[in-house]
């Protein structure tokens, strides 16, 4: 069959056999596109490898962004995985625990899988790993952490190594207290009143 040319043929063999030149051309099968102008080749390893293995390809067509991988063995059944990395997010919800203390918090976010490393990242750039993480959901993580006092960025690092951190320094460790209430009025006093704040009391002053 050297130098023939099958037009619109069909080899009735179960295994077809691409040669070398016996020197240093490898065998490849060439798939020209409809015209013969170009054309995709298929090419053995080099001699010098000393490769043999088989590509068997998947069962069905895959979806989006999906890739042929390999499973390692000589007899390889290629399979479909995805080529996108799916990264997680850390939702910027504000929250101040006291310095110190060993203190549980609920990290929330997306793609969170368990069971994630978390890192509290202070904004002079020193990090404290949480004591003790529990894997809710893909939304949601129980932390346990101790801090010191300062302002805190999180950090959320999957086992496959994608990670995402808090866009802002969400986590205040403070002493100072906080004050918050729904949105509404909160009443009316009635009368003339100044209200004055000293050393964070309220007092309210008749005029």
């Amino acid at each position: 069959m050297a130098g023939k040319t099958l037009t619109t043929a069909t080899v009735e063999a179960n295994s077809l056999t691409a040669r070398g030149d016996g020197s240093s051309a490898d065998g490849k099968i060439t798939l020209n596109c409809s015209q013969n102008s170009h054309g995709v080749k298929i090419q053995s390893p080099a001699h010098s490898a000393g490769q043999s293995y088989t590509l068997i390809l998947p069962t069905s067509v895959g979806s989006a962004n999906q890739v042929l991988a390999s499973n390692g063995s000589s007899t390889n059944q290629l399979s479909w995985i995805d080529a996108a990395e799916t990264k997680p997010t850390v939702a910027n919800v504000a929250q101040t625990i006291a310095p110190d203390t060993a203190t549980t918090i609920s990290i929330t976010g997306t793609n969170f899988v368990s069971i994630p490393q978390v890192e509290f990242i202070k904004t002079d750039g020193s990090v404290v790993v949480a004591n003790t993480i529990s894997f809710t959901n893909a939304t949601t993580l129980s932390v346990n952490v101790t801090l010191a006092l300062g302002n805190y960025y999180v950090r959320v690092e999957n086992p496959d190594g994608n990670a995402g951190r808090s866009t802002n320094n969400i986590i205040t460790s403070s002493t100072a207290p906080t004050f918050s209430t729904a949105a509404g009025s909160l009443g009316t006093i009635a009368g003339n009143f100044q209200v004055q704040l000293q050393r964070l009391q309220v007092h309210l002053i008749q005029q």
